[in-house]
């Protein structure tokens, strides 16, 4: 849903048997999983500008053992819906003799389905929207009750004095 945030996980094994999708959550989520060459240390990033605001919550660069998964983790937040695109970047480090070189892997990209709530829809409304909220619906109504609340403290007009137009009272004639 627009502007709430999910968490994203990659996770890179050496074990091909090893289950990767072993504690993630699995209620709405999907779980994508495929080959790929692994180097002692690897490279992940996702981005998602300017449809997703994107926080990573893990170092981009982190080594891959032989005993279980390495994990990378993002903060997600949509902020529109529709079909976007959130693009993974895996990138495999290999240093030797103190020279570093990468290898990049094909860029997964993953259409994300982003559905908004109507009370997620008034939220993001009000909040791209307020400066013209206020000067174009709430000024003039707290200036609507201002006026009728300052109407209301007047003394009445007594009954022996005409209405005039040049600002003063006229007396009535008796």
């Amino acid at each position: 849903m627009v502007s709430k945030a999910d968490e994203v996980r990659v996770r890179i094994s050496r074990d091909q048997k090893l289950d990767l999708s072993a504690g993630l959550p699995t209620n709405g989520q999907t779980t994508k999983r495929g080959p790929l060459a692994v180097s002692a240390s690897m490279k992940v990033q996702l981005h998602g500008e300017p449809y997703f605001n994107v926080q990573p919550l893990s170092e981009t660069e982190q080594l891959i053992t032989n005993s279980s998964f390495t994990e990378w983790s993002f903060t997600v937040v949509p902020l529109q819906s529709g079909d976007l695109p959130l693009h993974v970047s895996i990138t495999a480090v290999v240093r030797a003799a103190g020279i570093e070189k990468t290898k990049d892997f094909p860029v997964k990209d993953e259409m994300i389905q982003v559905r908004v709530s109507p009370m997620g829809a008034i939220e993001s409304f009000i909040a791209n929207n307020w400066q013209w909220l206020w000067s174009t619906i709430l000024a003039p109504i707290a200036l609507w009750l201002w006026k009728k609340k300052a109407g209301r403290n007047q003394p009445p007009r007594s009954g022996n004095a005409a209405p005039s137009t040049d600002g003063f009272k006229k007396q009535a004639a008796s």
